[in-house]
C-alpha cells in the first residue's frame, strides 16, 4: 500500500468513526471546502454514508464527476480577499464546515486566536478554557469545538460570557 493510500484510508476511518460518535443525533448539513482531492473524497463519502446532507465548495475543475448526488457549489478561495469568489456561500447555513483545502493553511484562523485578537480573551489558553466551559458563542450558537476555524470574508458576532461581545469582519492575513 502506498503512503498516500494509507493516509487516505486512515483519514476515512478516522472521519467515519468520528462522525458516528459525534453525530449519533439527527443528520447534519455539512459543508466540505475543497472536497475533491486527497482526503476530501473520503470525508464526503463517510458523511454521506452516515446519513448527512453534504455540500462541497470548490472550483469544480478537479474530478467534477465525483459525487453526482451531492450539491456542489462553485467558487474560488484565495489568501487574498480581493482575488476570490465566495458568493456561492452567501446566505447559506451549515451545521458543520470541514476544510480540507490544501493550498494555504494560513487562510483559516482558529476560534481561540480570534477571541484573543479581538480582546475577548487574554490568551489563547484562556479562550480554549472558555470554550470548554461553554462560555463562547458565535452568531448566537455555542462553540464546543476548539478546532473550529474561520475563513476570511465573513462577519460574525463573537461572545464570551454574558457581557463581552465583538462583531468581527474577517480578513486574510498578510
Amino acid at each position: 500500500m502506498q503512503r498516500r493510500q494509507l493516509l487516505m484510508a486512515g483519514a476515512a476511518l478516522a472521519v467515519t468513526s468520528w462522525l458516528r460518535r459525534a453525530w449519533a443525533t439527527p443528520p447534519k448539513r455539512i459543508l466540505v471546502l475543497g472536497g475533491s482531492t486527497f482526503v476530501g473524497p473520503a470525508i464526503v463519502e463517510a458523511a454521506v454514508a452516515a446519513g448527512h446532507t453534504v455540500t462541497t465548495f470548490s472550483r469544480g475543475t478537479t474530478s467534477p464527476e465525483l459525487f453526482p448526488h451531492v450539491e456542489k457549489l462553485r467558487g474560488f478561495r484565495s489568501s487574498d480577499p480581493e482575488d476570490q469568489d465566495l458568493s456561492a456561500l452567501a446566505h447559506r447555513r451549515f451545521d458543520v464546515a470541514i476544510d480540507v483545502w490544501p493550498n494555504d493553511p494560513a487562510i483559516v484562523t482558529p476560534v481561540a486566536n480570534l477571541l484573543k485578537e479581538a480582546g475577548l480573551a487574554a490568551s489563547t489558553s484562556e479562550a480554549n478554557r472558555k470554550i470548554e466551559e461553554g462560555a463562547v458563542k458565535v452568531d448566537g450558537a455555542r462553540v464546543t469545538d476548539r478546532a473550529l476555524t474561520f475563513t476570511p470574508g465573513a462577519e460574525h458576532v463573537f461572545q464570551v460570557g454574558s457581557r463581552r461581545f465583538a462583531r468581527l469582519k474577517l480578513t486574510a492575513k498578510g
